[in-house]
This record gives structure tokens, sequence and C-alpha cells, in this order.
């Protein structure tokens, strides 16, 4: 009997070894992995669009341009105050600024992961240093590789700020009593990103509610990141007072009236059968789970976070991807803690033995590289596809001939990977908007069918009309634009948006209607069309239009449509 238990017992031992290894190497097989995708991610971008403009409008704001006046951002400006850092960088470094902001958001991505991973480590939960690696690792595959599209988004930048200020509360929770000054710091970082995305305060909302339920109101107002986030809204308060008050005399009106409309989209329409499911399934795994996970109160505040984010993305109806971004990213680091949980509670048995600091770096390492290699050219493609390639191609045709410095403009809602090309060929935009996203209101007022709505909109958008047509012949008299591009609505193959009231509109016949606009156009002739565009240069700056005469493609139109965005 003893010799048939001695090699059952042997190959039981055997077996137990080998599940040990497989536990211990699967963190930095999986760790190694992400790091090389979120690197590649960086490197491998699609054409930026609101990036590019956002990079370019801080770069007009330190040479002077005055927010709200000279520059036209329905967005709160902390994005454009933010996005200086990076503008100053590129100009210290003589870098593109594209580069610049990817160098800046791949240190803000390093720097909240290893705050977070730092504070989850002081839990005294079972495992702590491995939840801590993991949840690093669940930041930079939510935020960067799986919602690679959209690095550098204002939601990308929200979520990366915010992050810390939840694990914070997730520590709190705990009985944990978090490093007074990162408490601090945690609570201002948080008032930032929600200064740039308002629309998901109910994240806040929920978690100071928990936080007040169990240590009271007056104990929870006086926390450390309660004081911050204080701070920072005087603070905040003060910057807009002096930096930019038009922004707020101004924009939020005219915001009000016109952007409110621009390509929105019924509640119904965005509540997607397929994001529902797994929204639905991600919340039921957690409920079902929630009482035998060790790290619950960490799991409870990103519950709350994603519900809040998905009802941020609610409130915007807009439908724009990108603005899913903070709800996937806190639905996926759900799921990641909930499995990551069950998966320590299951192998505690088997990882008794401590880590070779060697074997796991080494095995990093060679996971990084090989992944990276391999991933590389999957990115670029899915990269370079992710662009409309009729529209971006004739703006980078049509750009890359331009002399540098050559200031242009175009009349319509515009495509905004633009400024990519802008910023690129160091060229100068002669508006103060990213495009005329005013023109969508408007026309749809214009016409509405029924003869009422279309008098009560009208009536209502009466100072919006003109004060866009006299933006329009005011930038065109200031700035003098060489090139500007009409975009061609008339066409009923160009769509210029997702609105109807969009289409089959005469875009330079309806700035025309003004007539200090129409006496300064006076100056402008036409060279040609090319794809989306009518190409109109001023006449004393023919070369322009020699340089865009030499492109011989697009000529012909664009072979199919889409939507702006």
């Amino acid at each position: 009997m003893n010799r048939i238990a001695e090699p059952a017992k042997h190959l039981l031992s055997s077996t137990n070894d080998i599940a040990a290894l497989g536990a211990r190497l699967l963190l930095p097989i999986i760790g190694g992995a992400v790091v090389a995708m979120t690197v590649v991610c960086f490197v491998a971008q699609p054409i930026w669009g609101d990036q590019s403009w956002l990079l370019y409008a801080a770069s007009r704001v330190l040479d002077g341009a005055r927010i709200g006046t000279d520059l036209v951002e329905a967005n709160p400006p902390t994005i454009i105050w933010l996005s200086e850092i990076p503008v100053a960088l590129s100009r210290l470094l003589d870098i593109l600024p594209q580069t610049a902001m990817k160098m800046c958001l791949g240190l803000l991505l390093c720097v909240s992961a290893a705050w977070c991973a730092f504070m989850v480590r002081r839990t005294a939960q079972k495992a702590s240093g491995s939840m801590a690696l993991w949840l690093a690792i669940g930041i930079a595959y939510a935020t960067t590789v799986y919602s690679w599209a959209y690095v550098g988004q204002r939601e990308y930048v929200m979520v990366l700020l915010l992050l810390p200020y939840l694990v914070t509360a997730a520590l709190r929770l705990d009985g944990v009593s978090p490093v007074a000054w990162q408490s601090f710091v945690a609570g201002a970082a948080a008032f930032v990103a929600l200064s740039m995305k308002p629309h998901h305060f109910l994240i806040v909302v929920g978690i100071e509610f928990l936080l007040a339920c169990r240590d009271g109101i007056p104990r929870s107002l006086l926390r450390p990141e309660a004081v911050g986030a204080v701070v920072a809204a005087v603070a905040y308060s003060a910057a807009l007072a002096i930096f930019a008050p038009d922004y707020i005399t101004k924009v939020i009106p005219l915001a009000y009236n016109a952007y409110l409309v621009y390509q929105h989209v019924p509640l119904l329409t965005l509540i997607e059968p397929r994001r529902t499911v797994k929204v639905v399934v991600v919340l039921l795994l957690y409920a079902v789970l929630r009482r035998r996970l060790q790290y619950r109160t960490l799991a409870d505040i990103f519950a709350i976070a994603a519900v809040g984010a998905t009802t941020g993305y609610l409130i915007q109806q807009k439908g724009w991807q990108y603005q899913f971004v903070p709800a996937d990213a806190y639905f996926i680091l759900l799921l990641g803690v909930i499995l990551v949980d069950r998966f320590i509670q299951v192998t505690t048995s088997l990882q008794r033995r401590a880590f070779c600091v060697r074997t796991m770096s080494a095995t990093a390492l060679v996971s990084c590289l090989f992944v990276g290699l391999f991933y590389y050219p999957i990115q670029s493609a899915k990269a370079a596809a992710d662009v409309d390639e009729n529209r971006v191609a004739v703006q980078q045709s049509i750009l890359a001939a331009l002399p540098t410095g050559t200031s242009i403009a175009v009349l319509g809602p515009n495509y905004a990977s633009i400024f990519d090309f802008v910023l690129r060929y160091r060229l100068k935009w002669s508006e103060r908007f990213i495009g005329f996203w005013t023109l969508e209101a408007i026309f749809s007022a214009e016409t509405a069918a029924d003869g009422n709505v279309k008098q009560r909109q009208l009536a209502k958008l009466a100072d919006v009309t003109r004060w866009t047509r006299a933006a329009a012949d005011e930038d065109l008299r200031r700035w003098k634009p060489s090139l500007v591009l009409v975009e061609r609505c008339a066409d009923p193959t160009i769509s210029c948006g997702a609105s109807k009231s969009l289409r089959e509109i005469d875009m330079l016949q309806w700035f025309e209607e003004d007539p200090a606009f129409r006496a300064d156009w006076a100056n402008y002739e036409k060279c040609e069309e090319l794809g989306y565009y009518e190409v109109w240069y001023l006449r004393q700056d023919a070369g322009v239009c020699k340089a865009v005469t030499s492109i011989a493609s697009h000529r012909n139109g664009p072979r199919a449509s889409r939507p702006a965005s």
C-alpha cells in the first residue's frame, strides 16, 4: 500500500510545484506583455484630432491669445492650460507637440499607476504586494491598451488624475489613513480632473456619500482630500477670473445655445445592446462575489466610479466613443480586482515561497520584448486604419504642399484631424474655432419643417447666427489666411456632419449673406476643387495656389463620405 501511495504523493507534490511556478510566473508574463503593449500604443497612435487642436490652442495661449476671444473652445479651459506643458516642452526640445504630449502622458500614466500601487501596498490584506502590481498593470491596460484610439483625450487624462483619489477613498474605507500630503494632492488632482469633464461629478458624489455615511459629514469634509479639492477650486476660480473671463461671459452662453445641439443623440440611442450586456454582466459578477472578496472596498469604489462615469456619458448625449473611456476603464479595473482577488485566494497556498526577483524580472523582460516585437506591426496597422482615409488623405496632401508658416482656415464644421498636419508642417491656423460647430444648431433651425418651431429656434439663435458670421469676417480680416478650404457640403455625396441639416448646404453662400464678409471675401479667388474642399487663395498669395495645383490626386472628389466628428 505504501508503494502505491509514495508515487502518488510524489506526483501530487510535482503537480503542486508546477502549479505554484505557473502562479508565480503569471504576474511577470502578463505584466511584461502589458508594458510592451502600452509602449507600442503610445508610439503607434492614429492621427490625432481634438488632441492636436488643444495643443495648437495651448501654443496660441502661450503666445498671448485670450481664451473666449481669440480662441473659442466649448470645453472648460483646464485642458488647454494642461496642454501648455507639452507645448512648452516641445519648444524646449525642438520636437513636435504631439511627441511631447505622448512623453507627458506616459509620465502621467507611470505616476498614477505607481502611486495607486504604493497605496494599495500599505493595506493589511493578504498579498497586498501582488495586488498592487496587478492594479498597476490593470491601470495601464484599461487606460492605454484597451482605449488606445483615445489616448490623450480629455477623458483619458481625467481617468489618470482621478485614480489616486479613488484608491485613497478605498484605503479610508479599509481603515487605513493615507499620507496627509498625498491625500491633499489626490483631492486637488480629482478637482482638476472633474473641471475638464464636469459631467462625471456623480463619481465623486457617490464616493463622498459613502465616506460620509461611514465617518459622518463633518469628519468627512475635513479630510485632506476635501481640503485639497477646495484649495484647487479656489485657485481654479481665480485663474478663470484672471486668464479666461470671456469663457464665462461669452463661451458658456454660446455653448448653451448652440453646442448642446451639436451632434446631439437621443438618450435611448446611446444604450447600445452589446455594451449594456457587458456592463450588466460585470455588475452581476460584482454583486455575486462581493462578500467573498478580500479587496471589497477597492471593488466598491471602482463599481461606484464605473456607474458614475456611465451616467456622465449618458448626460452628454453625444455618443462619441471616447466619452465612454472613463466607464470602460473603471469597469475593467472592477473586473480586474474581482479576478485577481479570487486568483490570490485560490493560489495563496501554492505561493508560500518568496518570489525570486531575478527570475521574475527576467520573465517580465522576455515577455515584454516578445510581445512588443509581435504587437507593434499589429497596432501600427490598426492605427493607420482608424482614420477617414478620403478626408484625411486630402487634408494631408494639401497641407503638405504648403510652405512652412502658411496661414490657413476652413469654412465649415471642419474635421479635427487637420490640426495634426497643422502642427506637423508648422502652419498657422487663422480662426478662433476648431470648426464652426455653431452651424449645426443654426442650420437645424433654418431647415425645420414645422413653421412655428422654425420661428422660435431662429429667434433664439439670432444672436448666435450674427455672431458666427461676424466672427468669420473678423478672423478673415484679422489674420488674412493665404489659403481657405471651403467644405463642399452642398455636394450630396459629401457629409459635413451627422445632422441632416448640414447636408446640401452651400457654406460659402451662407457666409456671404453677411455684407461685410462678402466684401472681404472679394480678396479671394477659387483655385480648384480637391476632394471634400473648394480651395480658395488670397489674391496676393498666388504661389499658394500653385503649390496646391501640384497635387495630382483627389481631384475627382471623395470615393465615399463619412460624418465628421
